[in-house]
């Protein structure tokens, strides 16, 4: 802080010299080495508050620094909580839609084994295939929040790795 420009001070202040003339007519040089040690005492009286508003200026600096600290802080962890909230919710997600999707597909094979006995028709069983390939996109998005989600949560932990970027890349490949 700048509290010690209202302080006194106290310096030792220490020079040394050399003086070398040349002689004259009238007699020869010198050689004159100097030394001298100061001490000095200063005490501000009144600098125009200068110094009072270079302080308050510093403070509210040091509080403005601390504010924006503790935002971002505030930030990361809102951000850890959401995306922690959002993994739990894709897991229940994904297993609510893999069931979904293990019904639609029983649906499909009842339906087309009704159509080859025809008790059912073609657009019945085209139905039940558009809801399939339905429950198959919404569990592929599923799947995809949660991966997404996992990668938001590790780097906003700093936790994230190359090596959880090349597993995702393997997944991809498959």
């Amino acid at each position: 802080m700048m509290r010690g420009g209202h302080y006194p001070t106290l310096d030792l202040i220490f020079t040394t010299g050399n003086t070398v003339t040349e002689g004259s007519v009238y007699g020869g040089g010198s050689d004159v080495n100097t030394s001298s040690v100061v001490v000095q005492l200063n005490m501000p009286l009144y600098s125009g508050g200068k110094t009072s508003s270079l302080l308050r200026q510093s403070i509210e600096k040091r509080n403005s620094v601390r504010e924006e600290r503790d935002d971002k802080q505030r930030s990361v962890e809102r951000s850890a909580h959401e995306a922690y909230y959002r993994i739990s919710e894709a897991i229940v997600q994904v297993d609510a839609l893999e069931q979904s999707l293990h019904a639609q597909e029983s649906r499909l094979k009842a339906t087309s084994a009704g159509y080859r006995s025809g008790q059912n028709s073609l657009i019945e069983v085209l139905n039940v295939e558009q809801n399939l390939s339905d429950a198959r996109q919404s569990l592929i998005k599923a799947r995809y929040d949660y991966v997404l989600n996992v990668l938001r949560l590790k780097y906003t932990a700093g936790a994230l790795q190359e090596d959880d970027l090349d597993a995702i890349n393997s997944w991809l490949i498959r």
